[in-house]
C-alpha cells in the first residue's frame, strides 16, 4: 500500500494500527513528514496565486498564455454562445443599456435594424422581459422605453420577417418555426398575401406579447409582505408599485384600454369573488395608480366610465364606513384620498399645481371659487393685486360660460365689489365681438351668457348687443346660403 496524505485522511476514521505499524518508519514521524509536505505544497500554491493575481498596482492579471486563459477567452466570446436566445438576449440588453434621452433616436433605430435581421419567434418574449425590467429598475427612462416599444410594434418589417408565406391551392398560409416545438406553426388559410400580412401584424404583434407579459407579472405580484425582512419588503413593494405605475403610463399614452385598469381596480378591491381581507398595500396600490392617472392624464375623458367609477367610489365609502375600527390609519388615508380623486374625475376636474401645494395666489382664488370655498376665496382676493383680480374675473367668467352647472363660480363672482362690475361688463362686450369663434367651442354661448348676465344683474344693454350680434351672424349665414344656391 502506498502511504500518502490522502490515504491517511481516507483511513483516519477506520484506523488500522497493525497496518500502519508494519512500516519501517515510526508512524508518528511518518505523519509529521506527510503533514510538512502538504504545508510546503500549500505555500507554493499561495505564492503562485499571489504572483499571478496582483501587479504593482494590485490589479488582477490573467495569464493568457496558459490553457485556462485560452479556455476563458473562448467561452466568453459572443460567437461561442450556442443558444440563439442567449445571443438575442445579449444583443437586446446591450442596446437598451445605451439608451438615454440624448441617444434614444440613434440607438432605437440601430436596435430596430438589428431586430429586422432576426428570425427568432422568441424575440418578442425576450424583448418584453428586458424592457419591462428596464422600466422597473431603471424607471428614470421608462417613458423612453415605452416609446421604443411603440416603435417596435409599429414596424411591420420586424413582424413579417418572422414568418414564411406558403401558397396551397390558391390560398396563403403564414408559417414560422417555433423554437420550443419541433414542428412548424401554420396560420391560415388567407385569400391574399395582403390579408395574411394584415392579420399576422395584428395577431402576432409585439404589443400583445408585451401587454400579456406585464399582466402576468401583475397577476403574480407579491403582496404578502408581513414575514419579509426590511430589504425584501422594500424591494418587493417598490417593484409592485412601479409595475402599477407602468400600467398607468401605458393607459395614459393610449397603449392600453381602460378595461385593463378596470380589471386591476376590481382585483385590488376584491370584487372578483375574492373574499380575503383587502391588504393595506392593495389600498396603497389603488391610490398610487389612480393618483398617477389623474395627475398625468391630459386627454382621456371618462365619459363612458363614470358609472364604473361611481361604483368604485361607493365601495370605498362603504369600506371606510363599515370597517373604521378594523382598518389601519394608513389604509384609511389611501381610501379617503382615492375617494377624493374619484370625485374629481367624476366632476371633470383637471389636475393642476394646486395639488402640489405650490400654487400662486391666482391659482388659489380660481380653485377656491370652483369648489365654493367662499371665505377662503374672499381672503385671498383681498391679498391680491388689481391685475390678478381682473385676470381671475376673466378666467372664472370663461369657465362658467363653458359650464354653467358650476354655480360655485357664480356665487363667488358675486363677491366682487361694484368697482369690478364695469370691468366684467367690458369683458363681456369683448367676448360678444368675437362670438363667432367662441360658438365653435361653446354652441350654447348665447343662452349661457344671458343666464350669466341676469344672475349677476349686469347691464341689459349687453343682452341687446348679444342678440344683435347673433342676428347679424344669422343673416350673414343666410346670405352665404343664397349665394351658394345662385
Amino acid at each position: 500500500m502506498d502511504l500518502n496524505f490522502n490515504t491517511f485522511q481516507k483511513h483516519i476514521h477506520e484506523f488500522n494500527a497493525d497496518q500502519y505499524n508494519s512500516f519501517e518508519d515510526n508512524f508518528y514521524e511518518l505523519y509529521l513528514k506527510l503533514k510538512q509536505e502538504e504545508i510546503e505544497k500549500t505555500k507554493q500554491l499561495n505564492a503562485k496565486f499571489s504572483k499571478n493575481t496582483y501587479d504593482k498596482n494590485k490589479h488582477f492579471k490573467l495569464n493568457r498564455n496558459n490553457s485556462y486563459g485560452s479556455e476563458f477567452k473562448k467561452v466568453c466570446s459572443f460567437e461561442s454562445i450556442g443558444d440563439e436566445n442567449d445571443k438575442l438576449n445579449i444583443i437586446i440588453r446591450t442596446y437598451l443599456n445605451k439608451i438615454s434621452t440624448d441617444t434614444y433616436e440613434k440607438v432605437s433605430e440601430q436596435l430596430i435594424e438589428k431586430l429586422i435581421e432576426i428570425k427568432n419567434v422568441d424575440m418578442f418574449t425576450i424583448l418584453s422581459e428586458e424592457i419591462v425590467n428596464k422600466c422597473i429598475y431603471d424607471n428614470k427612462y421608462r417613458d423612453i422605453y415605452i416609446s421604443l416599444c411603440s416603435k417596435i410594434w409599429s414596424n411591420k418589417k420586424i413582424h413579417y420577417n418572422l414568418i414564411n408565406i406558403e401558397k396551397e391551392n390558391d390560398q396563403y398560409y403564414a408559417v414560422y418555426h417555433e423554437n420550443k416545438h419541433p414542428n412548424y406553426f401554420k396560420l391560415g388559410p388567407f385569400a391574399s398575401v395582403d390579408q395574411l400580412k394584415e392579420i399576422i401584424f395584428k395577431k402576432l404583434n409585439f404589443k400583445n406579447f408585451f401587454i400579456d407579459f406585464i399582466q402576468e407579472l401583475y397577476a403574480n405580484k407579491e403582496i404578502d409582505l408581513d414575514d419579509l425582512d426590511d430589504n425584501q419588503f422594500f424591494e418587493n413593494k417598490k417593484k409592485t408599485m412601479l409595475l402599477v405605475e407602468l400600467l398607468s403610463i401605458l393607459f395614459i399614452q393610449k397603449h392600453i384600454q381602460f378595461d385593463i385598469i378596470n380589471i386591476i381596480i376590481i382585483d385590488l378591491l376584491h370584487q372578483n369573488d375574492n373574499f380575503q381581507i383587502i391588504k393595506e398595500i392593495e389600498f396603497e396600490l389603488l391610490f398610487v395608480m389612480i393618483k398617477f392617472i389623474y395627475e398625468k392624464n391630459k386627454t382621456f375623458k371618462f365619459f363612458e366610465q363614470k358609472k364604473i367609477i361611481v361604483e368604485f367610489k361607493n365601495i370605498l365609502e362603504s369600506i371606510l364606513h363599515n370597517n373604521k375600527k378594523l382598518i389601519s390609519k394608513r389604509s384609511s388615508f389611501f381610501i379617503e384620498n382615492s375617494i377624493i380623486i374619484f370625485s374629481k374625475i367624476l366632476n371633470d376636474e383637471k389636475y393642476n399645481v394646486l395639488d402640489n401645494n405650490n400654487e400662486s395666489i391666482e391659482d388659489k382664488i380660481i380653485h377656491d371659487a370652483k369648489f365654493g370655498k367662499v371665505f377662503q376665496f374672499k381672503l385671498n382676493l383681498e391679498k391680491s393685486s388689481l391685475a390678478i383680480k381682473k385676470k381671475c374675473i376673466q378666467q372664472l367668467t370663461d369657465d362658467f360660460l363653458e359650464n354653467t352647472k358650476n354655480t360655485n363660480i357664480l356665487n363667488c363672482l358675486k363677491e366682487f365689489d361694484s368697482t369690478f362690475v364695469l370691468f366684467m361688463e367690458n369683458y363681456l362686450h369683448k367676448l360678444i365681438e368675437n362670438i363667432e369663434d367662441i360658438i365653435l367651442d361653446i354652441p350654447n354661448i348665447q343662452k349661457n351668457m344671458i343666464y350669466f348676465i341676469n344672475e349677476l344683474q349686469l347691464s341689459s344693454t349687453i343682452i341687446i348687443k348679444l342678440e344683435n350680434k347673433m342676428n347679424q351672424l344669422q343673416e350673414e349665414e343666410d346670405d352665404d346660403e343664397d349665394f351658394s344656391f345662385r
